[in-house]
């Protein structure tokens, strides 16, 4: 599995130096209201496709994660969109274990938070990936990397990011 995910990931770094050239590329992937989700256990949410200076964005508000995208066609391409995203919730899931109430007075839960660091990593990971055309919905696997703490003796003595491959799924609004 960490092999196929490690592929996975190697071949999404090679579509990135076409985002690199294709800034004022118009995306495939109409601007309008659309519903997303983010893995199969979620349900469709209402997100957005809009021109932002330019450029096609695909924002996504709410879910398991948020994002903000800006779409690019795949070269020779009428069924593919590379999105190159980024976290946009200010505690994204897998970045933090703790609610922020109780980040801010650990006293008062039960819970270990990761060290600033790792939530950090976390939190600046790159959320690049492909949609592709299926019928009427636009579907991809999304690389994320959920950070953990490392436990001996019932005490967090560090951290590791575990790579997951997350389904997202598009359609138009009706």
């Amino acid at each position: 599995m960490k092999k196929k995910i490690a592929l996975f990931m190697a071949g999404l770094m090679l579509l990135s130096p076409l985002t690199l050239q294709a800034q004022e590329k118009k995306s495939v992937l109409p601007e309008g209201d659309y519903m997303c989700k983010i893995d199969k256990g979620y349900k469709y949410r209402d997100c957005k496709v809009e021109v932002k200076d330019g450029k096609t964005m695909l924002i996504i508000p709410e879910g398991l994660i948020s994002i903000e995208a800006t779409l690019f066609e795949v070269e020779d391409s009428k069924t593919k969109v590379f999105a190159e995203a980024k976290l946009t919730d200010e505690r994204s899931f897998g970045c933090f274990h703790c609610n922020a109430q109780c980040a801010a007075k650990p006293e008062t839960c039960a819970c270990t938070e990761l060290p600033k660091e790792a939530s950090s990593e976390c939190m600046a990971q790159s959320v690049n990936f492909v949609l592709d055309k299926k019928g009427s919905t636009w579907k991809g696997k999304l690389p994320f990397k959920m950070y953990n703490n490392i436990y001996k003796d019932r005490k967090a003595v560090g951290w590791e990011a575990k790579a997951m491959i997350l389904d997202v799924m598009i359609k138009k609004k009706k």
